[in-house]
C-alpha cells in the first residue's frame, strides 16, 4: 500500500505534464517537460524568482500551467514586481485555452 501512495504524486505530475503537452502543441508549441517540472517545482516550494526564470518562457510559449504561475507572481508581487496588468495579461492567456 505504501508503494501506491508514493507513486500517485509520480503519476498526477506526468499526466498534467501530458495535458501540458497536449495544451503547447495545441497552440503550435513545444517545450521541455522537464522545464515544465522545474516551473511548477519552483513554484510550489516558494522559490518564485527561479518559477518566474523557468515558467516565462513556457507561458510565451503557450503552457497554460505556466500562465497561471506567472499570473500569480504577478498578482501577488512574489519573485516580481505586483503588476496587475501583466497578471490579468497571463489570467486571459490561460483562459483562452480553457483554464478558468
Amino acid at each position: 500500500m505504501r508503494a501506491w501512495t508514493a507513486c500517485v504524486p509520480v503519476l498526477a505530475l506526468g499526466l498534467a505534464l501530458a495535458a501540458g503537452t497536449a495544451s503547447a502543441q495545441a497552440q503550435g508549441g513545444s517545450f521541455d517537460p522537464l522545464a515544465a517540472f522545474r516551473c511548477e517545482r519552483a513554484h510550489e516550494t516558494a522559490n518564485y524568482g527561479d518559477a518566474f526564470s523557468a515558467c516565462a518562457p513556457l507561458a510565451e510559449q503557450g503552457l497554460a500551467d505556466a500562465q497561471m504561475i506567472l499570473a500569480d507572481l504577478y498578482s501577488r508581487g512574489l519573485g516580481v514586481p505586483q503588476n496587475r496588468s501583466e497578471a490579468a495579461r497571463w489570467h486571459r492567456a490561460a483562459a483562452q485555452q480553457g483554464v478558468p
